[in-house]
């Protein structure tokens, strides 16, 4: 897809959805491995696209509008990944919820952010959604009800998963209700959605206070996905795994959206297990892949290194952390790939600087690289003058 153009001043997420469909309809969108990889989902570009769609028309008929807020807190699955497709579609804002919130996170979340929609799952791991949503919305306990006391804005409650609370809608009861809505009316929707309308709301995980909402246009993080995917070098051959919370904005921009501009394959897990990364790589036949250094440390110390093959990759970056340069090295000797390091923040798309296949290892893989797409400056702390 290196000659697909990207216009950041018209081109919103459902237009790079249906450039990357139109390329390449049956070539794998999305792979996740759930439940340490005895599940594994699987959606191509037009399963992508198709799905989207019909989860739009269920939340265009339960009244989503342009603007309104949806919160979900899923971990990392195709649901994920085709609800905010569907809610772009509509105009409406996609809130993210970190899979690992516990109940006064999530409260503080789900009411700050003014939405009017949930998606859950029963549970992930040790944390119970299902328990969580009794104590904060008791009137999921009827299945008629008038509104929710909570959280004036709240007015659907939609469940991904086998057993629902009484009051909240299944998948199914989703689609079914968008039964009567056409594609057409879909797509009519899409069409009025600006690059500067709103995408998403990222909450930051500040170290002081609670956590902000950052408002992050459809332009913002899609120049930043693009500018990221050039640095790293995928194209439409490149098959990525990215073991990264979709909630974080490493997993959703560096990783979903970065793949979808270019048409690669995005590869994720929702919970990263060192021997199973190592075995995606290799049965996957990966190209690319990221993450912070502990990931990278512990698969280096994993016994099954060195018994897997990762003869396709050719590219991974390192950030969230300091790097050192003989991990770094490790990395690349145990991988056969280069490694880039970058830096950002949720505030930023996140993407600021990042290092570049061609630069030599130390500044390679001993700094953050050059600003991408976007200008910095360099403030001596005290004077405030340049530097």
């Amino acid at each position: 897809m290196h000659d697909v153009k990207y216009n950041p001043r018209e081109d919103t997420l459902t237009d790079r959805l249906v450039v990357a469909r139109g390329h390449a309809p049956q070539r794998e969108a999305i792979v996740c491995f759930e439940d340490e990889g005895k599940r594994v989902g699987r959606l191509t570009y037009e399963d992508l696209y198709a799905r989207a769609v019909d989860v739009a028309k269920g939340l265009n008929a339960r009244g989503i509008r342009h603007g309104d807020h949806v919160v979900v807190w899923l971990p990392n699955s195709v649901e994920w990944v085709v609800f905010q497709h569907a809610t772009a579609m509509l105009g409406a804002v996609f809130v993210p919820a970190n899979s690992f919130y516990r109940h006064a996170e999530f409260e503080y979340m789900l009411r700050q952010s003014d939405s009017v929609a949930l998606i859950y799952t029963p549970r992930f791991l040790n944390v119970d959604y299902e328990e969580a949503l009794r104590e904060l919305l008791p009137e999921l306990a009827a299945s008629k009800r008038d509104g929710f006391s909570r959280f004036p804005y709240l007015r659907d409650v939609i469940c991904v998963g086998d057993s629902r609370l009484p009051g909240a809608l299944s998948m199914d009861d989703l689609i079914d209700a968008g039964s009567a809505v056409g594609e057409d009316e879909i797509l009519e929707c899409a069409a009025e959605v600006k690059p500067s309308d709103t995408l998403m709301i990222m909450y930051t995980s500040g170290t002081t206070g609670n956590p902000k909402g950052c408002l992050l246009s459809h332009a913002n993080l899609l120049e930043n996905a693009w500018h990221f995917s050039e640095a790293l070098e995928l194209d439409d051959s490149s098959r990525y795994l990215i073991p990264i919370p979709f909630f974080h904005n490493g997993g959703c921009v560096l990783g979903l959206l970065s793949a979808l501009q270019r048409g690669s394959t995005l590869i994720s897990m929702d919970r990263f297990v060192p021997s199973l990364a190592l075995r995606i790589l290799a049965d996957e036949r990966c190209t690319h892949t990221g993450g912070v250094p502990t990931i990278y440390i512990t698969m280096l110390h994993d016994p099954t290194l060195h018994e897997l093959d990762f003869s396709r990759m050719k590219m991974a970056f390192m950030a969230g952390a300091p790097c050192p340069i003989k991990t770094a090295r490790a990395v690349e000797e145990a991988l056969g790939l280069t490694l880039i390091i970058g830096l950002g923040m949720t505030e930023t798309s996140p993407l600021i600087t990042i290092s570049r296949r061609t630069d030599p290892l130390d500044k390679r893989v001993g700094s953050v690289g050059r600003p991408k797409g976007c200008e910095a400056k360099v403030i001596d702390p005290v004077t405030g003058e340049a530097v």
